[in-house]
């Protein structure tokens, strides 16, 4: 009996150890399932969420290039306005440019025959003026009390005949200076006849006189470049003449021009310019 007892206590021992081993089996079993599911789940979902990404990457990418491609295009689009408007305002620039060049030339058109008319007028008027002066005469070293008109007519007259031995017709004689007078003739040819004859008066005793044309203030100015060039020149030995806007030197002939502003050789053997 004992050993029967002790047989059987043995067998249920072993059939809970034997249970026991198969219960710890199959949790171990349905732990490493439930590890190896959750596993699975794991890396199924983590494979679902990767194409979800880089679509969103791609699509912000996408996004992203839009927006710079619309940025480019307004861009290009606010380039292209201001290149127009450049264009329209060298259009208008060159317009007025053009305008203004044009308005410059008929100025300067107009300004030359401008210039034309005043050296025409001018000429007019230096003509007229020297045709008042053409019958006049200055007589400069005369000495004559008092400022009475007719009486200082009188005496120039009176000296005029006596010294130059000459009788001509005088329309007025006005005292400019303390010696010097202006005498009008009422003809060319009674200057002439004084101008011709007033050599005379180098070889006159006393006082020393001299009758020249009656000049306009450029006249006296030429007339005195004249003489100076009239003194070197005698100097070196030249015969000189001296005439109006004119200076002969031996053979030569030299000219005021009016345009060069100085004497021009017309007659000689030089043809050259002084």
């Amino acid at each position: 009996m004992g050993r029967s007892e002790d047989s059987d206590e043995n067998s249920t021992d072993e059939r809970k150890r034997k249970y026991s081993k198969e219960v710890d089996e199959e949790h171990a079993f349905s732990r490493s399932k439930k590890v190896d599911e959750e596993h699975a789940f794991s890396r199924s979902k983590k494979v679902a969420r990767s194409p979800i990404k880089v679509q969103k990457k791609v699509e912000d990418n996408i996004e992203a290039m839009k927006n710079m491609m619309e940025t480019m295009q307004l861009t290009m689009e606010a380039l292209a306005k201001e290149m127009k408007e450049m264009r329209k305002e060298q259009k208008e620039f060159k317009q007025q440019f053009n305008e203004i060049r044009e308005d410059n030339e008929k100025l300067s058109m107009e300004n030359s025959e401008l210039k034309k008319r005043i050296v025409v007028l001018d000429d007019r008027l230096e003509r007229l003026e020297n045709e008042k002066r053409w019958n006049n005469v200055v007589i400069q070293g005369l000495t004559i009390d008092g400022y009475n008109q007719e009486e200082i007519k009188t005496k120039v007259k009176q000296f005029i005949e006596n010294e130059l031995q000459v009788k001509v017709k005088t329309e007025r004689v006005t005292k400019l200076g303390e010696r010097t007078y202006l005498m009008q003739m009422e003809s060319a040819a009674d200057k002439s006849k004084v101008m011709q004859n007033k050599s005379k008066l180098k070889g006159r005793e006393g006082d020393k006189v001299f009758i020249n044309d009656d000049l306009s203030k450029q006249d006296r100015d030429i007339q005195k470049i004249i003489r100076t060039r009239a003194h070197q020149e005698r100097k070196d030995g030249k015969r000189i003449k001296i005439g109006f806007r004119k200076l002969y030197l031996g053979e030569e002939e030299w000219k005021w021009d009016k345009n060069e502003q100085k004497l021009i050789l017309t007659k000689g053997n030089k043809a050259q310019k002084n």
